[in-house]
């Protein structure tokens, strides 16, 4: 399979934003972790208000969250 020009740009424009993600993603660490600990309490909250058990969060909830706030940043 041959690629476009337009297509190799794109991989590279996504490793690219890949490697500033991490930069990103080491830089702010801790206010990540602070978003997240308010994500969850928010959720919970939620939840308990209806009458619902807290939801468990997964360690891939949490890098879902991570990738969400950095591109969020990001725009």
């Amino acid at each position: 399979m041959v690629m476009m020009p337009y297509q190799i740009f794109k991989v590279i424009l996504r490793k690219s934003k890949v490697g500033y993600k991490n930069d990103f993603l080491e830089q702010n660490q801790d206010k990540i972790n602070e978003e997240w600990v308010c994500y969850c309490n928010e959720i919970n909250s939620t939840r308990h208000k209806y009458g619902l058990d807290s939801k468990v969060f997964t360690p891939n909830d949490k890098e879902r969250f991570a990738i969400a706030y950095i591109e969020s940043k990001l725009i």
